[in-house]
């Protein structure tokens, strides 16, 4: 009879405990959301969710929070769904997902609704200050030509140190971004490097500070392929008295005979003044495994809103507006 109890009992106190083990998973990530919302609220945010939802007995304890929203100093975004997935059998591992329609909006800029295929960001447990957001399929709405899309993005955050590394591929602007080299674009990628005392609010009133105080980022490697034309350079960012971009740096350009003759064609440099540059760029001119046959090596900088690559200003940089802050 014993053995019989045995037989019975123990598949079930085994299911049971799972059951248990499921649950107080769920439970601790619906407490760990209601936390971190809190915190954000006392810190100034604005943060809205619906009842979170558990699921996923029994291999993952899974949490969706629906209608999810938290506007800040610096940005506000929102999404129909984030799900929180905890794998039972190797809990080392947390995923985020964020579902259904996006909203981002950011200082200075339009309000961006989205979608894309997978939007998730991983967080192990065993280096929880890094954060890894990976997004493929990203279509920003809009009216024919006013759309954006990403093919994949993908983001390194270290909330200790303050590094960030970003890394976009196959990217189509907006037609209303009439840009000389065009609207597709192979790959863009940042490294970049905040040093110590950096500000912790992204506002007008603490960046003044950062400013008066000589703050400076450092970009440790910028990168952006059109393909027939690569752009590879280092730099450091400060802000100027408007609180404008004041970026200066140097620059591997690989296949500077095709830019000029986009500027040409775009009407930003006439034709003789584009020939004598060519010539001089042609003495200058050495392979390079990372931009091709035809590199050369320039200064750039972001200046009064003007992007320019020696001294060919090749873009307008849209104003930014920081928040006022407290």
């Amino acid at each position: 009879m014993l053995w019989v109890l045995l037989l019975v009992g123990l598949p079930v106190g085994l299911i049971g405990g799972h059951a248990v083990l499921w649950y107080l998973a769920c439970a601790q990530i619906t407490a760990q959301i209601t936390v971190e919302l809190r915190n954000l609220a006392r810190q100034g945010w604005s943060t809205f969710a619906d009842a979170p939802v558990r699921s996923g007995y029994p291999w993952v304890a899974e949490v969706t929070v629906p209608g999810l929203r938290a506007a800040g100093p610096l940005w506000a975004w929102e999404t129909e769904r984030l799900v929180i997935r905890l794998g039972l059998i190797q809990p080392t591992t947390v995923l985020l997902a964020a579902e259904g329609r996006q909203t981002l909006n950011l200082p200075g800029a339009t309000v961006a609704h989205f979608t894309a295929t997978r939007t998730e960001a991983v967080v192990n447990l065993a280096a929880p200050d890094t954060v890894n957001l990976e997004i493929d399929g990203l279509v920003t709405d809009g009216a024919a030509g006013s759309a954006m899309t990403i093919a994949s993005l993908r983001v390194a955050l270290e909330r200790v140190g303050a590094g960030l590394k970003a890394d976009a591929r196959d990217l189509v602007l907006p037609s209303a971004a009439t840009l000389p080299l065009g609207a597709n674009i192979r790959r863009v990628m940042l490294d970049v490097a905040l040093p110590a005392g950096a500000p912790t609010e992204m506002t007008a009133q603490a960046l003044s500070v950062w400013r008066d105080s000589n703050g400076r980022l450092e970009i440790s490697q910028a990168l952006v392929d059109w393909d027939t034309v690569k752009f590879i350079g280092q730099g450091k960012v400060a802000l100027d008295a408007k609180l404008q971009l004041d970026l200066t740096g140097k620059l591997q350009l690989g296949g500077y005979a095709a830019l000029l003759d986009a500027l040409v064609k775009a009407g930003k440099l006439p034709p003789r003044p584009a020939q004598a540059l060519g010539a001089v760029l042609g003495l200058l001119a050495r392979p390079s495994d990372a931009t091709g046959p035809d590199s050369v090596d320039v200064p750039f900088t972001i200046r009064d809103r003007s992007f320019a690559v020696g001294r060919i200003p090749l873009l307008r940089m849209p104003e930014i507006t920081w928040p006022l802050g407290k």
